[in-house]
């Protein structure tokens, strides 16, 4: 169980820091953009404003132990990038990509079970109808893509949203 373990772990990490790097350097990237001289108006302006969609990595981690024993870990690497179209609309896209490990109290080899989980991806817009209210929308895409059919869902998703936002003050 434990060279089993140690496999599975060996190469989930493979997969989780070429994937890092990856994301890294499309961050490279998009910092070599020209930069914006923004007012300070527009910087508070961004501050307070949920519409503005920005380019940013985020790993995401959860574990779970259950009272048999079994335990259930997931690292969840995500990136997004944001642009803006006009004053008043913002496009994004979004990837997703969990790393995952299932472990049950048994002694067997066969269940300890890690690798990459489905990858998600989805593009959205959002749009700023005035001072008050904004919307936004999107489409997003779950694919069965795992290494190992333990940590799929084993499922093409199409999921499509659309939201309403008004501030009060």
């Amino acid at each position: 169980a434990a060279n089993n373990l140690r496999s599975v772990l060996s190469e989930s990490f493979e997969w989780f820091l070429l994937f890092t790097l990856l994301l890294i350097a499309l961050g490279s990237v998009a910092a070599a953009e020209p930069s914006i001289n923004l007012t300070t108006a527009d910087q508070l302006k961004q501050l307070n404003d949920q519409t503005i969609i920005a380019t940013h990595l985020s790993l995401d981690t959860e574990w779970d132990h259950f009272k048999d024993g079994a335990e259930n870990a997931s690292w969840t690497l995500a990136g997004l990038w944001g642009w803006p179209v006009s004053d008043s609309q913002d496009w994004g896209i979004r990837f997703r990509l969990p790393f995952s490990y299932h472990c049950n109290d048994q002694a067997s080899d066969d269940d300890a079970i890690g690798g990459v989980g489905d990858a998600e991806i989805g593009m959205g817009t959002a749009f700023r109808l005035n001072d008050t209210w904004r919307t936004a929308g999107g489409i997003e895409l779950h694919t069965d893509t795992a290494s190992d059919s333990g940590l799929a869902e084993k499922v093409w998703r199409l999921k499509a949203g659309w939201g309403v936002a008004h501030d009060f003050t």
